[in-house]
């Protein structure tokens, strides 16, 4: 316990200086997620599924974290007993064990989880692991029978019968051989592969803890440091290492890289290796940024990014492209002067000091200082130069020397620019007091400023070895040798400013709000920030000896090949990929405005930038690129009611009006980054670009079934083109499913049909209404005719019989009367018979077509032959009469023409039409005849057809020769038979109406 007070006095501070070029942990870019932030509280377990999600088990149950957002994982029944996760285990087939403090286990298998609990849960579950069998391994918090072992779907514990002493059992890890290594308060032990023995290997202190290295060396870390546990080494030259830790919740890991982390009640430490056997230990506290000293998991994940869980939240340490130097804090009044020199030194000027990074070293303070440094140059013989505010400092072969500026020189704004010509003058740019050379050992002013705008705020020496100027007013000019404006290479614009001025190796850069222009063979070439955003308003650029231009302004810290910048100055429709670095990428976050010296690039190709929160670097040949495409995964659906976690396919309820999709792209480095593209097929004609957002709405969907599909690049835009899909199915409702559109159409249909109907009566009711008129007129006729004409007729010829019988049989006038009398008792009877015609008489069709034919066949051998298909009804009076003279017109065609020898006639009551046809086996019809209807000069089926139309039916003329001919008649019941009145049932038809019998 003495050890582990001291330790933390004794080691060095994660601020401290590292002692070689490796990164320390204070220069990992560190995120950190509090209970504020949405963060579980008391996260005592991690682990990263195959699918990428991050597992998290803390106090109020299970999580999932994709790097956005976190995601409670309720049990299929709520069981407030198992809402601490004290342990969590991704196995070989994907399953997430999950252990609670109260003995239980859950296991997430399916998109569910499901209990796994032992038959009789014991103590909290303190940690799993999976050996080579596939066997899941559960330490307990007991004495007796600290571990558990399923195995063929059960639980068995371990004890005694193991080997295994009557202790706590502190920590467990399986390696890779197959082995599974546990450790006691006192002891280590393992449990070789196939053996059921646990052996016991070594002692240990306190609270140890047990991980194994890259290349596959056992270490222990217990109060008494790190050490290899095995192999074996040689006697007295193992070594240990110390490493805090605690008694309690003690756990390390090695890293992929050799470093050794670890967590505990001192917050998180990691033993820095570099090669070999050469490490130190640091430390990082809450007082650092961690969210709290209590940290309890910690893992690595597929992506090399360290996760630790501590009581009040989520840390996350990456390795970042932007690496902050920790030791350079103290920023000076106008910003960090830089400069990089010839033999690959970078100087950093920090408040009252000056520092120096010689090439693959960290920085060294090289001296303090009275006050600030200005700026700094270099001299024709690698002599540094750092201009103070009443100072010279000069650096040569290691020696320094320095000397006081004179009275003009103590500028209120101090130097703001410096360069040596080709002859080794030296130019001081003082701003608004002016610009100065160093000649011949004394200081003179050779440019004052004509007006307080002309300052001089950046130098440069050109190609040709004169300065080059930037005067706020005269805008950017080229010296001569005793200062003089020798050439005006840009005028100066109140409404444009120059933000960063740089003699490249080929060419002169600068920077402004209108992106970044380059002088090569006397003009100016820009590249346009209106094109590029990430161009706007560079503060400081540089190009390297690999062909590279950088530079840093507000979209961060850019770097572009030169090649690539000639090709989008010859090509304006060609895209650029630059690389840039924010502040996700480890930049503090701002950066200084109009400050020149603010980049330098060291012997060891680093590039150093200057910014409000500190001094950071880059190395350009070793930028950290993700090249794995994200996994992707439709996290949720969400629609009236109802939410699906992880679907396959979604069946959605009829008339679902809104569809919410989640998804996500499992990139842990830096999730904010990540793009998406997403569809739904049958709706979006092509990817919709949603940027960063993680959710997608439709609403409106029509029935039917759709597919959506979703994409995403990393933060390094590595896309994954298979991404996820489901298929969403959407069943129509009854007003939309294909019964309801029969039954609109059942009903369409039906109201047409009874619109028909209707207007089938009402055309009927009017023929009807026509007939019966002409029905009646017939009648008043037939009653005139009977009651005045054939009375009167009758009497005379009473009259006449009276007469004729006084006159003598005997007398030739007798003869002469009684045959004018027969011939008039004829005609009577022809009469009687017209009258009764008239009169309508149907009864007696059959009969009168039966006397037709008699009389048309008189003596002749033709044989006439009538039939009655269905029951008789009675036929309207029109219609009888006029299908009893298209009978008589038939059967006279048929003898006068045909040359039949019998002729046949049928009657057809039928409940929807009656019909007449009249057929005979003669000579036929000719073809021609039939189809038109008529013969030339001849008007007997011609008089037929209107006789048809006439009463509403159809006349049809079969013939073919020599086959006989057929007549047909049909007429519709309704106008056929004589109706009787009836009411309709429906009320808004409620009126009378004719229908058939």
């Amino acid at each position: 316990m003495l050890l582990l007070l001291l330790l933390p006095a004794l080691l060095p501070r994660a601020a401290a200086a590292p002692s070689g070029p490796g990164r320390t942990i204070a220069q990992y870019k560190h995120t950190r997620w509090s209970i504020d932030e949405g963060a579980p509280p008391f996260v005592s377990a991690l682990a990263q599924g195959r699918d990428g999600f991050l597992w998290i088990g803390g106090g109020t149950g299970l999580f999932r974290f994709d790097g956005v957002a976190f995601e409670a994982i309720a049990p299929r029944q709520a069981d407030p007993a198992r809402r601490l996760v004290t342990a969590l285990h991704v196995a070989r087939d994907g399953a997430i064990w999950v252990g609670y403090d109260n003995g239980d286990f859950s296991v997430y298998r399916g998109n569910a989880l499901r209990n796994a609990s032992m038959t009789r849960p014991s103590s909290y579950v303190i940690e799993f692991a999976e050996t080579s069998d596939g066997a899941i391994w559960a330490s307990l918090g007991r004495t007796d029978r600290a571990l558990a072992r399923y195995v063929n779907g059960a639980w068995r514990e371990v004890g005694t019968d193991w080997g295994l002493p009557p202790d706590w059992v502190i920590a467990m890890t399986a390696t890779r051989d197959g082995s599974l290594w546990v450790t006691t308060n006192t002891a280590v032990l393992v449990l070789r592969r196939g053996s059921r023995r646990f052996e016991r290997v070594a002692a240990a202190v306190g609270s140890p803890a047990i991980s194994q290295d890259p290349s596959g060396r056992i270490w222990l870390s217990d109060l008494g440091g790190s050490r290899i546990l095995s192999p074996l080494v040689q006697a007295g030259t193992a070594r240990t290492y110390p490493t805090p830790g605690s008694s309690r919740n003690f756990r390390t890991l090695f890293d992929r890289r050799g470093n050794l982390w670890g967590v505990g009640a001192l917050g998180v430490f990691r033993l820095r290796g570099s090669g070999g056997e050469q490490r130190e230990v640091e430390i990082y506290r809450q007082e650092d940024g961690l969210t709290s000293d209590k940290a309890v998991p910690i893992i690595e994940d597929r992506e090399g990014n360290i996760w630790v869980g501590t009581s009040m939240g989520l840390d996350r340490f990456s390795t970042a492209n932007v690496v902050v130097e920790p030791t350079l804090r103290d920023k000076p009044d106008f910003g960090y002067p830089l400069f990089g020199a010839s033999d690959g030194t970078v100087y950093i000027g920090t408040a009252n000091a000056l520092h120096r990074v010689l090439p693959g070293k960290a920085p060294e303070l090289l001296v303090n200082l009275q006050s600030n440094p200005d700026w700094i140059c270099e001299g024709p013989v690698g002599t540094i130069w750092v201009f103070q505010r009443d100072r010279l400092l000069r650096l040569q072969r290691g020696r320094m020397a320095f000397q006081p500026l004179p009275g003009a020189l103590e500028s209120r704004t101090g130097i703001l620019a410096c360069a040596f010509d080709r002859r080794g003058v030296l130019w001081a740019g003082a701003g608004r007091d002016g610009l100065f050379r160093l000649d011949g050992g004394s200081w003179r002013r050779v440019l004052a400023p004509r007006k307080p705008e002309l300052l001089p705020t950046m130098m440069e020496t050109g190609l040709d070895g004169n300065p080059i100027l930037y005067l706020e007013a005269d805008g950017l000019v080229r010296l001569d040798a005793n200062g003089g404006i020798a050439a005006t290479l840009l005028g100066g614009d109140p409404d444009f400013g120059i933000s960063a001025l740089y003699q490249g190796r080929n060419a002169l850069f600068l920077g402004s709000g209108r992106g970044i222009a380059r002088w090569r063979t006397g003009r100016f070439e820009w590249l346009s920030a209106t094109r590029f955003p990430w161009l706007d308003t560079p503060v400081a650029l540089i190009d390297t000896p690999e062909g590279g231009l950088w530079f840093i302004g507000p979209a961060g810290i850019v770097g572009l090949p030169l090649a690539e910048f000639d090709r989008a100055l010859a090509d304006k429709n060609r895209p650029l990929q630059p690389t840039i670095l924010s502040f996700e990428d480890g930049l503090p976050n701002g950066h200084l405005v109009n400050a020149q010296q603010r980049i330098a690039r060291g012997g060891d190709g680093r590039l150093w930038f200057g910014t409000y929160g500190g001094v950071v670097w880059v190395d350009p040949a070793h930028i950290v690129r993700n090249p794995a495409p994200p996994p992707v995964k439709i996290t949720r659906v969400a629609f009236a009611d109802t939410m699906l976690r992880d679907p396959d396919a979604v069946t959605l309820k009829a008339g679902t009006s809104r569809v919410e999709i989640d998804y996500t792209a499992l990139s842990l480095t830096i999730p904010n980054r990540i793009a998406f593209r997403y569809r739904l097929e049958g709706v979006d004609e092509d990817w919709v670009d949603p940027g960063t957002r993680r959710q997608a709405f439709y609403t409106n969907l029509r029935p039917g079934t759709y597919r959506f599909q979703v994409i995403a690049a990393n933060q390094d835009g590595v896309w994954n083109r298979t991404g996820a899909s489901i298929a969403i199915h959407l069943p129509p409702t009854f007003v939309q499913s294909s019964w309801f559109m029969l039954i609109c159409a059942i009903a369409v249909g039906g109201l047409i049909w009874l619109a028909y109907m209707l207007r089938l009566r009402q055309v009927t009711a009017k023929l009807q209404g026509r007939f019966q008129i002409r029905i009646a007129e017939r009648e008043r006729i037939a009653r005139e005719l009977h009651d005045t004409l054939l009375q009167g007729f009758q009497g005379l010829m009473l009259r006449f019989q009276t007469v004729a019988d006084r006159i003598p049989e005997n007398e030739p006038l007798r003869g002469s009367i009684d045959d004018a009398l027969d011939r008039a008792d004829a005609l009577l009877i022809e009469g009687r018979r017209r009258v009764r015609d008239l009169r309508g008489d149907a009864g007696d069709l059959e009969q009168a077509l039966r006397d037709a034919a008699e009389a048309a066949i008189a003596e002749s051998p033709i044989r006439f032959d009538l039939s009655v298909d269905g029951k008789r009804r009675d036929l309207s009076p029109l219609v009888c009469e006029e299908a009893l003279r298209i009978g008589e017109e038939a059967i006279r065609n048929a003898v006068a023409h045909a040359g039949a020898t019998a002729i046949e006639a049928v009657l057809r009551y039928d409940s929807a039409a009656f019909g007449l046809s009249i057929r005979d086996d003669g000579v036929g019809i000719p073809e021609a005849i039939a189809e038109a209807g008529a013969r030339t000069g001849h008007f007997g089926l011609v008089g037929m057809k209107e006789r048809a139309r006439r009463i509403g039916g159809t006349l049809t003329i079969a013939g073919r020769d020599p086959a006989g001919a057929e007549i047909g008649l049909s007429v519709p019941a309704r106008a056929a038979y004589v109706a009787r009145a009836r009411r309709f049932r429906f009320p808004w038809l409620q009126r009378e109406a004719e229908s058939p019998q």
